[in-house]
Protein backbone atom coordinates (compact mmCIF):
# COMPACT_ATOMS: atom_id res chain seq x y z
CA UNK A 1 0.00 0.00 0.00
CA UNK A 2 1.31 3.30 -0.83
CA UNK A 3 1.01 6.09 1.83
CA UNK A 4 -2.59 8.11 1.87
CA UNK A 5 -4.10 4.94 0.45
CA UNK A 6 -7.45 4.63 1.73
CA UNK A 7 -8.07 0.89 3.63
CA UNK A 8 -11.32 -0.64 4.32
CA UNK A 9 -10.54 -3.14 7.22
CA UNK A 10 -13.59 -6.05 7.51
CA UNK A 11 -14.47 -7.93 11.12
CA UNK A 12 -14.79 -11.70 11.25
CA UNK A 13 -17.35 -13.67 12.08
CA UNK A 14 -19.48 -12.12 15.01
CA UNK A 15 -17.53 -9.13 15.32
CA UNK A 16 -17.82 -5.67 14.53
CA UNK A 17 -15.88 -2.72 14.03
CA UNK A 18 -15.14 -2.36 17.40
CA UNK A 19 -12.29 -5.76 17.48
CA UNK A 20 -11.08 -3.93 14.12
CA UNK A 21 -10.06 -0.75 15.70
CA UNK A 22 -6.09 -1.35 16.47
CA UNK A 23 -5.76 -2.45 13.14
CA UNK A 24 -7.27 1.18 11.69
CA UNK A 25 -5.28 2.81 14.70
CA UNK A 26 -2.48 1.09 13.22
CA UNK A 27 -3.05 1.62 9.80
CA UNK A 28 -3.62 5.36 10.21
CA UNK A 29 -0.65 5.83 12.09
CA UNK A 30 1.23 4.72 9.05
CA UNK A 31 -0.37 7.24 7.55
CA UNK A 32 -3.37 5.58 5.30
CA UNK A 33 -7.12 6.61 5.57
CA UNK A 34 -8.46 3.28 7.43
CA UNK A 35 -12.49 3.10 7.39
CA UNK A 36 -14.56 0.23 9.63
CA UNK A 37 -17.23 -1.55 7.33
CA UNK A 38 -19.99 0.36 9.44
CA UNK A 39 -23.06 -2.47 9.04
CA UNK A 40 -22.52 -3.33 12.68
CA UNK A 41 -22.12 -7.23 13.71
CA UNK A 42 -20.86 -9.15 11.22
CA UNK A 43 -23.77 -12.07 11.61
CA UNK A 44 -22.99 -13.96 8.37
CA UNK A 45 -22.99 -13.55 4.19
CA UNK A 46 -26.49 -12.73 3.30
CA UNK A 47 -27.66 -10.53 -0.38
CA UNK A 48 -28.61 -7.46 2.18
CA UNK A 49 -24.52 -7.85 3.64
CA UNK A 50 -23.17 -7.56 0.30
CA UNK A 51 -25.36 -5.15 -1.15
CA UNK A 52 -24.47 -2.83 1.79
CA UNK A 53 -20.59 -3.66 1.49
CA UNK A 54 -20.79 -2.80 -2.16
CA UNK A 55 -22.30 0.17 -1.12
CA UNK A 56 -19.66 0.87 1.22
CA UNK A 57 -16.62 -0.13 -1.29
CA UNK A 58 -18.07 2.48 -4.07
CA UNK A 59 -18.32 5.53 -1.67
CA UNK A 60 -14.79 5.09 -0.16
CA UNK A 61 -13.59 4.73 -4.11
CA UNK A 62 -15.43 7.59 -5.33
CA UNK A 63 -14.67 10.04 -1.83
CA UNK A 64 -11.33 9.70 -3.55
CA UNK A 65 -11.35 8.70 -7.07
CA UNK A 66 -9.43 6.22 -6.41
CA UNK A 67 -9.03 1.76 -5.92
CA UNK A 68 -9.93 1.14 -2.15
CA UNK A 69 -7.10 -1.29 -0.39
CA UNK A 70 -9.62 -3.72 1.86
CA UNK A 71 -7.82 -5.96 4.66
CA UNK A 72 -10.46 -8.91 6.28
CA UNK A 73 -9.96 -10.21 9.34
CA UNK A 74 -10.81 -14.25 9.08
CA UNK A 75 -14.29 -14.39 7.50
CA UNK A 76 -14.00 -10.25 6.35
CA UNK A 77 -11.25 -12.06 4.21
CA UNK A 78 -13.94 -13.84 2.52
CA UNK A 79 -15.82 -11.05 2.13
CA UNK A 80 -12.71 -8.81 1.00
CA UNK A 81 -12.14 -11.90 -1.95
CA UNK A 82 -15.48 -11.61 -3.43
CA UNK A 83 -15.36 -7.55 -3.57
CA UNK A 84 -12.34 -7.83 -5.53
CA UNK A 85 -14.11 -10.52 -7.82
CA UNK A 86 -17.02 -8.34 -8.10
CA UNK A 87 -15.94 -5.18 -8.92
CA UNK A 88 -12.17 -5.38 -9.52
CA UNK A 89 -11.93 -1.91 -10.78
CA UNK A 90 -12.64 -0.35 -7.44
CA UNK A 91 -10.05 -2.60 -5.04
CA UNK A 92 -6.38 -1.42 -5.11
CA UNK A 93 -5.09 -4.88 -3.08
CA UNK A 94 -6.76 -7.47 -0.55
CA UNK A 95 -4.72 -8.46 2.41
CA UNK A 96 -6.48 -11.37 4.51
CA UNK A 97 -5.63 -12.17 8.22
CA UNK A 98 -6.23 -15.43 9.11
CA UNK A 99 -9.17 -16.14 6.85
CA UNK A 100 -10.70 -19.36 5.53
CA UNK A 101 -10.10 -19.19 1.81
CA UNK A 102 -9.87 -23.01 0.73
CA UNK A 103 -12.77 -25.03 1.08
CA UNK A 104 -12.63 -28.90 0.82
CA UNK A 105 -9.47 -28.93 -0.78
CA UNK A 106 -10.44 -26.48 -3.59
CA UNK A 107 -8.00 -23.48 -4.61
CA UNK A 108 -10.03 -19.98 -4.77
CA UNK A 109 -9.42 -18.85 -8.23
CA UNK A 110 -6.36 -15.72 -8.11
CA UNK A 111 -7.55 -12.34 -7.71
CA UNK A 112 -6.74 -9.53 -10.33
CA UNK A 113 -5.35 -7.40 -7.44
CA UNK A 114 -2.41 -7.85 -5.32
CA UNK A 115 -2.73 -10.18 -2.39
CA UNK A 116 -1.42 -10.81 0.95
CA UNK A 117 -2.58 -13.78 3.04
CA UNK A 118 -1.20 -14.00 6.51
CA UNK A 119 -1.40 -16.82 8.30
CA UNK A 120 -0.22 -18.41 11.42
CA UNK A 121 -0.24 -22.37 11.75
CA UNK A 122 -0.56 -21.91 15.46
CA UNK A 123 -4.22 -20.67 14.42
CA UNK A 124 -6.49 -23.08 16.44
CA UNK A 125 -9.69 -21.37 14.33
CA UNK A 126 -8.70 -21.88 11.01
CA UNK A 127 -6.61 -24.35 9.45
CA UNK A 128 -3.28 -22.30 7.99
CA UNK A 129 -3.52 -24.25 4.76
CA UNK A 130 -6.98 -22.81 3.80
CA UNK A 131 -5.68 -19.71 4.58
CA UNK A 132 -3.30 -19.75 1.81
CA UNK A 133 -3.51 -18.22 -1.94
CA UNK A 134 -1.67 -19.63 -5.00
CA UNK A 135 1.33 -17.51 -5.63
CA UNK A 136 1.99 -18.67 -8.52
CA UNK A 137 0.00 -15.97 -9.98
CA UNK A 138 1.91 -12.55 -10.02
CA UNK A 139 1.63 -10.33 -6.85
CA UNK A 140 -0.03 -12.89 -5.03
CA UNK A 141 1.78 -13.79 -1.48
CA UNK A 142 1.28 -15.91 1.79
CA UNK A 143 3.40 -14.64 5.10
CA UNK A 144 3.53 -16.57 7.59
CA UNK A 145 3.61 -15.38 11.40
CA UNK A 146 4.08 -16.86 14.69
CA UNK A 147 0.57 -16.22 16.45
Amino acid sequence: MTTRTRVLVLPGLTASDRSTQAIRVSLMSGGHHAHGWQLGRNSGPSEKIIAQLTTRLTELAERDQQPIAIVGWSMGGLYAHWLARAVPTLVHSVTTLGSPLRWQNTRPRPLQVPTTSVYSRRDRIVPWQSSLVDRSANRHENVEVRA
